[in-house]
């Protein structure tokens, strides 16, 4: 058996920097606290879809050093999978490097909801929903419009997942 460990967390809001806003918001609009969501690689880094550069490292589907942002709170969470679950989840998001931040299906997605499994572009939450479906680790009914980050803490409360809170 072995592990996959997705890391949810809140931004740091601070009223001097506006752009700070977009934590909270997605937060509030997301079942109410997390903001974004990375998964941890097996060579540590954390792998997710944002839409800004970080440390020289180009928006998009791609793997960012770990603590690449301050955060107000990190909550860890670890589902034990199988072999062939392991495999697939990382042959599925090795073919998802690289492509661009979904913006606009972000947008689209909190004022009317959409089909969310398109993988032509992400954001965070889309993709780790889309990447467990597709290693068999949960199934969510094609009803659903959106996943967001609590929207995915709830999918790994349900599969099982162990909870870590990180300093």
């Amino acid at each position: 058996m072995k592990s996959i460990t997705w890391q949810t967390v809140r931004g740091l809001f601070d009223w001097r920097h506006p752009g700070t806003i977009t934590s909270p918001v997605i937060g509030f609009f997301g079942a109410g606290y997390y903001s974004h969501i990375d998964v941890i690689t097996p060579f540590n880094y954390l792998r997710g879809a944002r839409s800004d550069v970080i440390q020289g490292i180009e928006p998009g589907y791609r793997d960012r050093p770990q603590n690449y942002e301050k955060w107000a709170k990190q909550t860890r969470w670890t589902l034990s999978v199988t072999d062939e679950q392991f495999q697939a989840y990382w042959d599925y998001s090795n073919l998802q490097i690289g492509k661009p931040y979904d913006t606009h299906g972000l947008i689209e997605t909190f004022a009317l909801g959409r089909a969310w499994q398109d993988d032509g572009s992400w954001w965070c939450s889309e993709e780790v929903a889309m990447n467990g479906q597709v290693a068999g680790l949960w199934k969510l009914p094609p009803e659903i419009l959106r996943v967001t980050p609590g929207d995915n803490v709830m999918i790994f409360v349900g599969a099982g997942a162990t909870r870590q809170e990180m300093p």
